[in-house]
């Protein structure tokens, strides 16, 4: 069995999804590629209530933040692919690590198995009520005829950067 990361949505799929080799143990860990405290921590901690119902097993929070993902995907198979492990992320670790990074310690197709998408996050562009920019066009042209332009991003890699 393949090792899996979690990016699903109902704890009762990812029962259904591992079965007896989730069964095996006491404890399933979810190794999460964010912080404790902020959203994705939270989305997890929901998901394994229900998932410690399904399973009838104490499901563990890891937190491994950094990298864009690539220290929780490590900590994720370095586990036996026994499905007692679950990995909640977002896209930058699976879809665009492996564009950016020549040497990660893991290979999606060959790491990974998708379970199930959990939930959808809106990406929106604001600007200051004020400004001149109305559009993404025009924010383009303000940047190209070098005004300056400030950008908040979540980091190298994230969908944001």
């Amino acid at each position: 069995m393949r090792r899996t990361f979690l990016k699903g949505s109902l704890a009762a799929v990812l029962a259904m999804s591992f079965g007896q080799a989730a069964m095996a143990g006491d404890v399933v860990r979810m190794v999460v590629a964010f912080p404790a405290g902020g959203p994705a921590d939270a989305l997890a901690r929901a998901i394994s209530r229900q998932l410690e119902t399904e399973l009838k097993r104490t499901v563990i929070i890891d937190n491994r933040p950094g990298a864009n993902g690539a220290i929780a995907v490590s900590a994720a198979t370095k586990d036996p692919a026994d499905g007692s492990v679950f990995f909640l992320t977002s896209a930058g670790a699976i879809v665009i690590n492996p564009s950016l990074y020549k040497n990660l310690s893991y290979r999606p197709e060959r790491d990974l198995m998708p379970v199930s998408l959990v939930v959808t996050t809106p990406q929106v562009l604001v600007v200051p009520v004020q400004s001149k920019i109305g559009s993404a066009r025009d924010l383009v042209a303000q940047s190209r005829a070098g005004c300056p332009v400030s950008l908040a991003s979540s980091g190298i890699g994230s969908r944001q950067a």
